[in-house]
């Protein structure tokens, strides 16, 4: 099951710094899935698996622009998004006994052959925040020249555990938390050569936050990603 709203808002202000407009995009969403394996392929229920998976998140962007009729236009904004979600790997097992499968058709009897459940799940909450703001100046009617810069910070806090039949076997759940910081900038060059042909160069500068992983067990948190791009 899914579902969410979004909505976006804008206000025009021409006599305000020369003419901006202001808008703010907003949504909510949440999932709630199941996918369910039959592993052993066969009528009797000696293993399955599955995976659930449960998502609520919010998300809020604002911007402030300038009027895009000016020799220099600009952009300013920040964003924020946040997530509770949570997994499990988990599966059922059926003792391979030759009494389990005389009970288990149809339907497998407790009392001669528990089913044993297993699961690895897992918490993670995701909190992150964003300012950005870039400029576009029109050096000629045809040559422009954009630069901009985008400030991140992500925070994560990971759970993970193991149990059989609900009860963990662990000491103490594994909890953790990391957070990470990135600027990355754009630079961009273009030239209108005629009304359908334009060239142009650019270089810009990513990042992807760190991450935790499936049953964790303490390994820490992956490494973020940074990469330099140009065209």
């Amino acid at each position: 099951d899914s579902g969410g709203v979004s909505g976006t808002f804008i206000l025009g202000m021409p006599n305000f710094l020369g003419g901006v407009e202001l808008k703010a995009l907003g949504s909510w969403r949440k999932t709630d899935t199941e996918l369910a394996f039959d592993n052993d392929s066969s009528e009797f229920p000696k293993r399955h698996s599955f995976f659930p998976e449960k998502s609520e998140s919010y998300k809020l962007e604002t911007t402030l622009a300038s009027d895009s009729g000016q020799r220099l236009n600009w952009l300013l904004g920040a964003f924020y998004f946040n997530e509770d979600a949570s997994d499990a790997f988990g599966f059922d097992r059926m003792p391979g006994t030759a009494e389990c499968e005389r009970a288990a058709i149809p339907d497998p009897d407790p009392a001669i052959c528990p089913i044993n459940n297993s699961a690895f799940p897992n918490t993670n909450k995701t909190d992150a925040t964003a300012f950005f703001g870039q400029g576009t100046y029109a050096v000629t009617d045809q040559l422009n020249f954009t630069a901009g810069v985008r400030y991140s910070h992500e925070k994560k806090k990971f759970t993970s555990d193991f149990t059989v039949d609900g009860v963990s076997v662990l000491e103490d759940v594994i909890r953790e938390k990391d957070s990470w910081s990135a600027w990355t900038p754009n630079f961009i060059v273009d030239f209108q050569i005629i009304e359908d042909v334009m060239l142009w160069a650019s270089a810009s500068r990513g990042f992807k936050s760190g991450s935790f992983g499936l049953a964790n067990f303490g390994a820490g948190s992956a490494a973020p990603e940074y990469l330099w791009a140009y065209e």
